[in-house]
């Protein structure tokens, strides 16, 4: 899909074992914690962010836990890592299915929590910087339709933030 990740060198179905390759990069969440005030170069790596989010979910793919946690910065890149969540959904999302709708807007629920809780007073920035990438994947229509599924479900009590 385009979208950095580790190298998968073997599987084993057996063993249940992943050779993959390995990452020595920056976790986003550090740059998120051990910087006060958010700077062009983090809105940049949540945007990017936030645009393979997009890439994934135009392709039928949830992250499960697309947090700050799980974008890695190798140079200047960023890798989305740890896909041990993730689900393929069998077919490309369309504004009408509300049950796929429901799943992308979990991991969109996921990854504004994650910016909730690292960073309460900047959140709302950084999610509207990572719906940005996001549109520019999904298209408006779609990004509009999956972020009022995740308006409808922070309205629900289980969601909510408190």
């Amino acid at each position: 899909m385009g979208i950095p990740v580790p190298r998968i060198y073997d599987v084993d179905l057996v063993s249940m074992r992943i050779r993959m390759e390995y990452l020595n990069g920056i976790p986003l969440v550090k740059l998120l914690v051990d910087n006060e005030k958010t700077n062009d170069v983090i809105i940049n790596y949540v945007r990017t962010m936030g645009n393979y989010v997009g890439i994934l979910h135009r392709n039928g793919v949830v992250h499960g836990d697309p947090t700050p946690a799980n974008a890695l910065i190798v140079g200047d890149r960023l890798y989305l890592i740890d896909f041990g969540l993730s689900e393929v959904l069998g077919r490309t999302p369309t504004a009408q299915d509300v049950r796929i709708l429901y799943k992308l807007a979990l991991d969109l629920n996921v990854a504004l929590r994650s910016f909730e809780a690292l960073r309460k007073d900047q959140s709302q920035l950084l999610f509207t910087e990572f719906l940005n990438g996001y549109r520019d994947a999904m298209g408006p229509e779609l990004t509009g339709r999956v972020q009022a599924m995740v308006n409808r479900l922070r309205r629900m009590v289980r969601y909510a933030v408190r």
